[in-house]
């Protein structure tokens, strides 16, 4: 899948950094190319909310990723279960 291609619109939104230099952005995007035929005029949109931890050099594991919604009643929870797993606030190993 080629992003720029399938990605209508992008946006992140940088939230806060911890002491160590790990740094939490939301980012929202809408998709197209839903059904996997190609992009065109007709394709159909998804939206797409995500947490993400970068570390200090820039780099992201999947682990430091989640699917979150400011519509959902448990975002806050996610993006603290997304903290736990990148260890948030705890020196860099």
């Amino acid at each position: 899948m080629v992003i720029k291609e399938t990605i209508a619109y992008f946006k992140e939104i940088f939230c806060n950094a911890d002491t160590y230099g790990r740094e939490l952005y939301y980012v929202h995007a809408i998709g197209r190319d839903v059904l996997g035929e190609g992009v065109s005029p007709a394709s159909k949109y998804q939206y797409y909310d995500f947490a993400i931890i970068f570390a200090p050099d820039n780099s992201c594991s999947l682990d430091n990723i989640c699917e979150v919604s400011a519509d959902s009643l448990d975002y806050y929870a996610k993006i603290m279960e997304l903290k736990k797993t990148a260890h948030w606030n705890k020196p860099l190993e």
